[in-house]
Parts: structure tokens; C-alpha cells; sequence
């Protein structure tokens, strides 16, 4: 590896280390708005020599613009759109840290499984906060299962629920709507106690600890969350064939694929914590467990939502 490629990776490594200082004192925040170096040493109480160091590393990997005495985030540069919140963004560059923490620690130990085996508590809540945008900005971009939500007695299955921050999050967009939420995991699944015993949506949220293949209700939701990344090969046409059982006629199930990229770095963690399934494979096995039009929503990120009905 040649001096100057190291030097870019090392490089990379103190941005993303800076950006992850803003996130917990609101300085990502107030540089979306604009600020002033002394305006935004006072709400994070960073040194204004340290922070000034730390913002000219920014600008200069055009993270951040600066003009005369003012700096603003750059938007584009990290891929955030103009609509979309900064809070998701920042639980994602959380939720990295944590899990590039858990993958040393396990690689050491020698003790790596491969799947979403998790139980560090601050992950799982980050993962879990950072999952409330397939409530708030990816659902709607299917107008009809947003409709179907937002129908007096609509019922939500929340497959692989983890803390439960989809299902309270649904139940705060969505105020007619009841959710039944499995997650098999302990470690999650106590989160997800804790979670929705002191969210006041707790009387409209069911909890239950099972696998998705478990599932033994007929024709009872209106719509179903499936999120088949998570989701191991073994485990996968069960419970699809589960979720197909579980729906009402003229009900829909919905997943996401995220874009594969065999030189991206970022395929390393979705092998580590999950199953990459190309849209057509998903599209044969949905069909293979008897659901019907299913269609394809590409959004900006390349990622790609698909739903089908029953």
C-alpha cells in the first residue's frame, strides 16, 4: 500500500472522528444552521484553538463550507439530503463506531459469528433510532401502504423488531394503528420491554419473542415490515412463507435492499451483520411463497424498497 494511500485513510479516519464528536453536543446541528467558530465553541464547549483545527479538517475535505467568519455543514458532501433529518444521520455514525468496536474486540477473541448477533445496549438503541426513518421517510414513498397504515384499525407486523423504536415510532405517525412486534433475541428484546413500558404507545404495541417463522397468526395484519437483510439464509423462506400465512387478502409486505457495490468497503459490514439478496431474488422468493404485483421503489440513496400484496 503506497504512503499516500495511508495517508487518505488516515486521513478519513479523523473525519469521521470529528463527525462523530459533533454529534453529541449539537454541533452538527448548529453547523447546519451556520455558525460562528466562538458561537459553536460555546454550545459544545470544545476549545476554539482545538475546534478551529478541527473545522479546517473539514473544510478541507469539503465536509463543511466556510465563508468569512461562518461554517456550514456541506450536505451534499455527506450525502444528506436537504429533507432528511440530521438526528438518523448521526445514530448511523454511532451505530458504525460501535459495531467497528464490537468486530475488533470479536476478531480478537476469535469469537466472530456472522449475523446481527448484537448485545451492546448503546448499538442496539443507536440501530434502533437510526431504523425509525422506514416509519418517517421510507414507507411513505408507497402510497398505498402509507394509506393502509393510516386506517382506523390497521394492524403493523414488525418482523425482527429488535428495541421497538419501529413500532413506537408507527404508532406516533400513525395514531389508529395497533403493532404486533417479534424479536427473537434477548438482548434486543429487553430493550424492547424497557422501550415500549414507558413510551406512552405501550397499550398499543404487542411484544412478542419469536422468530419470524414462528409466526402462527392467519390473515391478521394489514401490513408487514420484513426486514429480510437481517434475516439468515435458514430462516429466510420460512419465514416468508410465515408472512404470506400472517397477511390479510389485499395486505402488503415490504423490505429493502440496499445497493452492492463489489469494491465498496462498506460490503465487509453487510456481510459481517447480514445477507445481501439482490432485488430480483427477492422478488422470485416473494412470489415463490404465493405474494402477488410486487413493485419496486428505487429512492435517491440507490437503495431500492420492495413490496408486494396478498
Amino acid at each position: 500500500m503506497s504512503e499516500s494511500k495511508m495517508d487518505t485513510i488516515f486521513d478519513k479516519f479523523w473525519e469521521y472522528s470529528i463527525l462523530l464528536s459533533l454529534c453529541d453536543n449539537s454541533g452538527l446541528e448548529q453547523l447546519d444552521k451556520g455558525v460562528s467558530l466562538v458561537e459553536l465553541s460555546q454550545v459544545t464547549g470544545i476549545d476554539t484553538e482545538l475546534l478551529e483545527h478541527m473545522l479546517s479538517t473539514m473544510v478541507a475535505s469539503g465536509l463543511v463550507h466556510q465563508k468569512e467568519s461562518q461554517y456550514e455543514l456541506n450536505r451534499r458532501g455527506l450525502g444528506i439530503g436537504p429533507e432528511f433529518p440530521l438526528q438518523p444521520f448521526c445514530h448511523h455514525i454511532h451505530s458504525v463506531y460501535h459495531q467497528s468496536a464490537d468486530f475488533l474486540k470479536d476478531i480478537s477473541a476469535r469469537s466472530f459469528i456472522r449475523g446481527w448477533h448484537q448485545t451492546n445496549e448503546t448499538l442496539l438503541q443507536r440501530q434502533g433510532s437510526l431504523s425509525e426513518v422506514i416509519i418517517t421517510h421510507l414507507l411513505p414513498n408507497i402510497p398505498i401502504v402509507h394509506q393502509m397504515l393510516a386506517k382506523e384499525n390497521s394492524h403493523l407486523l414488525d418482523i425482527g423488531a429488535g428495541t421497538a423504536k419501529i413500532s413506537l415510532k408507527a404508532c406516533e405517525v400513525y395514531p389508529l394503528l395497533s403493532v404486533t412486534a417479534v424479536e427473537p433475541a434477548d438482548a434486543p428484546h429487553a430493550l424492547a420491554e424497557k422501550n415500549i413500558a414507558k413510551s406512552h404507545y405501550h397499550d398499543r404495541v404487542c411484544l412478542k419473542k419469536r422468530l419470524a417463522s414462528q409466526l402462527d397468526e392467519i390473515d391478521a395484519f394489514d401490513v408487514i415490515w420484513f426486514p429480510q437483510f437481517f434475516i439468515s439464509d435458514e430462516e429466510f423462506e420460512p419465514s416468508l412463507q410465515a408472512a404470506f400465512r400472517a397477511l390479510k387478502p389485499g395486505g402488503y409486505i415490504v423490505n429493502y435492499v440496499k445497493p452492492y457495490d463489489e469494491k465498496c468497503a462498506r460490503n465487509l459490514s453487510r456481510y459481517l451483520y447480514g445477507y445481501n439478496r439482490t432485488p430480483e431474488q427477492l422478488v422470485d422468493s416473494m412470489t415463490s411463497a404465493g405474494f402477488i404485483t410486487p413493485e419496486l421503489f428505487h429512492l435517491k440513496n440507490q437503495s431500492i424498497i420492495i413490496s408486494a400484496s396478498k
